[in-house]
């Protein structure tokens, strides 16, 4: 019965990492391809991405500029997981993110944090907010 006990509830916390994993997934993958409408499509009816530069309530918009900008890629890595309910996850990690600048030529390269709260919305995972912000740097 214990053995049982400890399978269920292993089986139970990796239900929300995979889900997870998937979405950071799809995420970058959108990315790669300059999908504007598809990282939308990741984000539920009333999400936001808050940044250095605020609250950003239009997520097409903010990255068909930041496509525009010179963004290619975007590698995601997740730290933790922790369910809050049946149908909303806290998440965090790390995203690299590298281009050029189209106007520059310089290459782009950052390294952000990330704190995300996703939640289920027409039986699919959804992003409600993502806070994504600078690394600093190692002392």
């Amino acid at each position: 019965m214990v053995v049982s006990l400890l399978l269920t509830s292993t089986a139970v916390l990796a239900e929300p990492r995979d889900d997870i994993n998937k979405l950071v997934a799809t995420y970058g993958d959108s990315f790669a391809r300059k999908d504007a409408a598809g990282i939308a499509s990741l984000y539920a009816k009333d999400g936001v991405l808050i940044n250095a530069n605020g609250v950003n309530a239009d997520i097409l918009r903010y990255y068909e500029a930041a496509f525009k900008n010179g963004m290619e890629r975007l590698d995601g890595k997740i730290d933790q997981v922790v369910p809050l309910g049946e149908a909303v996850i806290l998440s965090n990690g790390e995203t690299q993110i590298t281009g050029k600048n189209p106007t520059s030529g310089e290459a782009i390269n950052a390294t952000l944090v990330w704190t995300a709260v996703s939640v289920q919305e027409g039986g699919q995972w959804k992003i409600r907010m993502l806070t994504a912000l600078p690394k600093a740097p190692s002392k």
